[in-house]
């Protein structure tokens, strides 16, 4: 049975490779060197798929060796073949890290910019000769225009460690060109994405295929290989998630490292966005075995854990308050609706919800630059999410939360996604739309991920409940990243 699931999946493969190709070739001259660079990086792509699948069939490989294969081949690709500064707001966040180590402010409503002179070394030309994600087509007035900007003051050094040195090194020591800043800014962050998500994953105990799978998301590989502020928020609470369920289902003392991790992560996430810090109030729920059998010193630890964590997301929420009442004029106004109108504001929230249901599986490839050149798109999306479940199902694991925590857990995740569309409807939704609009504007599935694993990771699973080969999940994993992948590399190279 083993031997006929990969041989169809090496079927899928080539069926896919030969499908990309034709598709390619029989649209195109083949005359530049743009289109044979995408003819060789396709066939290049299909063998390299073809060895995965025969090193898959051939050796029982740990779920954190399966993630790091998969990871660092489909990471490296969105590296190289992501648009520049066409991640998700790539242009914002990459300006903020530029903005660190600037001295001066450089518009009239004082937001910090890259300088045009950054632009003007770059000395790429605009048509032919060149890939296009390097033309200066690509580096427009984006980068120069506060109102592209603004969400982007939000975010503090913190929330972009992973870009600070290589940006500091090559954009101001060595004034090298932008390419390489933003390319070598990607890979720290890819590669710091790629260790902590091992770790997680060699961490917990159980559902390490899930885990893997999960990390392997199409949004979280592509958002792990561009400049973004999601990097360390995502990261910060898939490392505190395994750390948690590790403590939870092994029930043994809590050690001055894991009150130091989940210390650390909480304050990564209460620095990136504020609003996931409300995750870690899962510590609460650890039983008081992980605390040497005592509710004294249970209750010691956690106040110890959930203070440090709260403190920190409040010295954050103080230094940005004049950031965004700064960022979005009409902020004002429509605090001042939903306060004088809290029913229909809630009627709005609920409608908006119910209206975009499909969150509940789009956030596994939700990514703004690859929205209108997938293919089809819930197919997808809901494929993945399948493979999500079958990691969950293929496993007898349960963490035995009993009736109260499981309902608790789900009303933490509620009040996240409340405050998340709420805070968008204060800001984005009164700029872009109107003052007590019935649409609430910029809501993205990528939003719930961190919800997403708090929900999954809890779900219970007998051992017979799903019998099958435990590759294929990562095959599926495979298929949709590189399918994404091509896409993008036929239709913006």
């Amino acid at each position: 049975m083993k031997k006929k699931i990969n041989l169809l999946f090496l079927f899928i493969f080539n069926f896919a490779i030969i499908y990309f190709l034709k598709d390619f070739v029989f649209n195109n001259s083949i005359d530049t060197i743009e289109e044979k660079v995408k003819v060789a990086v396709i066939v290049l792509c299909g063998i390299a798929l073809n060895a995965l699948v025969i090193l898959f069939s051939k050796k029982e490989l740990s779920p954190s060796t399966k993630f790091a294969i998969i990871a660092t081949f489909i990471g490296v690709g969105y590296i190289f073949i992501s648009p520049l500064l066409r991640g998700i707001d790539e242009t914002a966040h990459f300006s903020r890290v530029y903005s660190f180590f600037m001295d001066s402010k450089t518009t009239d409503s004082g937001d910090y910019v890259i300088p045009e002179e950054i632009l003007k070394t770059n000395k790429i030309p605009e048509h032919n000769g060149n890939f296009s994600y390097l033309k200066t087509k690509i580096i427009d007035d984006n980068l120069v225009e506060a109102n592209k900007y603004r969400g982007a003051r939000l975010y503090t050094p913190i929330s972009y460690l992973p870009y600070l040195i290589p940006v500091w090194v090559l954009g101001f020591l060595v004034k090298s060109n932008l390419f390489l800043i933003v390319t070598s800014a990607r890979f720290f962050g890819f590669l710091t994405y790629l260790l902590l998500s091992i770790y997680a994953i060699k961490t917990i105990p159980k559902r390490k295929d899930f885990l893997a799978l999960f990390c392997l998301m199409p949004i979280l590989l592509s958002s792990g290989a561009t400049v973004t502020a999601d990097l360390l928020t995502n990261s910060s609470i898939i490392v505190f998630i395994a750390i948690w369920y590790k403590l939870y289902y092994e029930k043994k003392q809590i050690s001055v490292k894991d009150i130091v991790l989940i210390i650390i992560t909480g304050i990564l996430a209460g620095y990136a966005k504020m609003v996931y810090a409300l995750e870690f109030l899962l510590v609460l729920f650890l039983p008081k075995e992980c605390f040497g059998g005592t509710n004294k010193k249970k209750a010691k630890i956690l106040c110890i854990i959930c203070g440090i964590v709260l403190v920190a997301t409040l010295i954050n929420v103080f230094n940005i308050t004049g950031s965004i009442n700064d960022s979005y004029e009409n902020m004002k106004l429509q605090k001042e609706f939903v306060l004088s109108h809290p029913i229909q504001y809630l009627k709005i929230f609920v409608k908006n919800i119910l209206d975009d249901w499909t969150y509940v599986f789009s956030f596994t490839t939700n990514y703004t630059i690859l929205q209108n050149i997938y293919l089809p798109t819930e197919l997808l999306q809901m494929g993945y999410f399948i493979a999500l479940l079958m990691g969950i199902y293929m496993e007898e694991a349960s963490l035995d939360l009993g009736k109260v925590k499981p309902i608790l857990i789900f009303l933490i995740g509620a009040l996240i996604i409340f405050i998340i569309t709420t805070s968008l409807y204060l800001q984005w939704t009164a700029d872009t739309i109107g003052i007590g609009t019935p649409t609430i504007g910029g809501l993205q599935p990528r939003y719930w991920i961190p919800v997403m694993l708090m929900f999954l990771v809890c779900l219970p699973s007998k051992k017979d409940t799903l019998n099958i080969d435990k590759n294929i999940p990562y095959y599926i994993s495979l298929l949709i990243n590189i399918t994404i992948l091509f896409r993008v590399m036929i239709l913006v190279i």
